[in-house]
């Protein structure tokens, strides 16, 4: 059996003092724990964590990046501004990853464009983080089918999208349910 143990590290992305004590409480972590590798996922996990990673001279150091988020999508001067100093912490940091994991080639892609790694840091999970088609095979289709998205309410998860495949599909399946499980967002792009 294996032991797990979970230390909870708070993040505040906005006060550069809190910040900093995130990063050295992480760094402390890893000088202690001592691990043979670490991954991250989410914008401010790999930063911190990446910074946290390299300040204790720690070198298997894996990035996921989930998507692009608000930062790269929502056209406000405040976002953008986010985006830039986020951009100048990757360029930064990405080059001690060891690898940068991606779940889709289009936001690769626009890392890339943007300089922010290079292509030898980058590997993309073949086929997302769906489902295992050799795990589970396609079955018939039930005569009332049930779709469910779950995520936070932003636009840019595609809950527009959403509704609107939602209503030109009940057109010709007038019985199937669309639902939605997430919760409300404080963000800008929230629904």
């Amino acid at each position: 059996s294996t032991n797990i143990e979970v230390e909870y590290i708070k993040f505040h992305s906005s006060n550069p003092i809190f910040i900093f004590r995130s990063i050295l409480r992480m760094r402390g972590i890893i000088r202690t724990v001592q691990p043979e590798y670490i991954s991250s996922y989410t914008l401010v996990a790999t930063i911190l964590g990446s910074f946290a990673a390299f300040f204790a001279n720690h070198r298997n150091f894996f990035s996921l990046v989930t998507g692009r988020g608000i930062l790269f999508t929502a056209p406000t001067f405040v976002t953008a501004m986010r985006k830039k100093a986020v951009v100048i912490l990757l360029r930064i940091i990405f080059p001690y990853n060891t690898k940068v994991l991606f779940q889709n080639q289009d936001d690769a892609k626009l890392f890339l464009s943007l300089k922010i790694l290079t292509k030898e840091k980058v590997n993309i999970i073949e086929g997302g983080s769906g489902v295992n088609m050799h795990h589970f095979s396609p079955t018939e289709l039930p005569q009332d089918l049930v779709f469910l998205t779950i995520g936070r309410l932003l636009t840019h998860k595609g809950l527009l999208e959403y509704a609107i495949a939602a209503k030109a599909f009940k057109r010709l399946y007038p019985s199937t349910k669309f639902l939605i499980a997430g919760s409300p967002d404080d963000s800008p792009d929230h629904i």
